[in-house]
């Protein structure tokens, strides 16, 4: 399961990168370099389940989540960034649906699934596995329509939008939203290897 999860990862920087899908690998417009027409959707404008930014201490994760589920070092994911390189240590904590990188006392979320319940809070706007597409694209309609599709190993077809991580458009990384059957399914922090 880590060898598809990663290789999906890898097709997808790949793809972002280059814009490319999966499809017969044909070329697309999907744009990753910085574009002002795409909305951003910086960290401090989200609140993962009403409770805490992106960024959380490990006492407050300790609190709110307890212990994790599974515990994995970052090398053993064979992740192409980390969020902290200086620490040859960190670790991956999975807790539902939630994939978290921990570092000493900080830790940082990698990807949020909407599913057991998970929602985020986004400038007052909550978004959910509820979430349709079509509420997706009235908030971002410039990332809207560059919505690409992605077939999955995990989860067949979906619909992925790109957006900036910084308003200010000065980050290379990217907030992508997944749907699944037209609704919210996944957000994922990505950054280029």
């Amino acid at each position: 399961m880590s060898y598809f999860k990663n290789t999906f990862t890898t097709l997808l920087s790949v793809m972002l990168m280059t814009g490319y899908t999966t499809k017969g690998l044909q070329k697309t417009s999907i744009q990753v370099t910085t574009s002002n027409s795409v909305e951003a959707m910086s960290e401090k404008d989200i609140m993962l389940n009403g409770q805490h930014h992106r960024a959380l201490s490990l006492s407050d994760y300790k609190r709110i989540y307890k212990k994790p589920e599974r515990r994995i070092r970052v090398t053993t994911e064979e992740a192409c960034t980390s969020n902290f390189e200086d620490d040859p240590n960190s670790e991956f904590y999975f807790n539902k649906g939630i994939k978290f990188e921990v570092s000493k006392n900080k830790v940082i979320v990698d990807e949020f699934k909407f599913t057991q319940g998970n929602y985020i809070i986004f400038k007052q706007q909550r978004l959910s596995k509820n979430t349709t597409l079509e509420v997706v694209s009235k908030i971002f309609p410039h990332a809207f329509s560059k919505l690409k599709k992605f077939n999955t190993p995990e989860n067949g077809v979906m619909k992925c939008i790109a957006l900036e991580e910084t308003p200010d458009h000065s980050s290379d990384g990217k907030v992508l939203l997944f749907f699944k059957k037209n609704k919210l399914y996944m957000l994922q922090w990505w950054f280029p290897c």
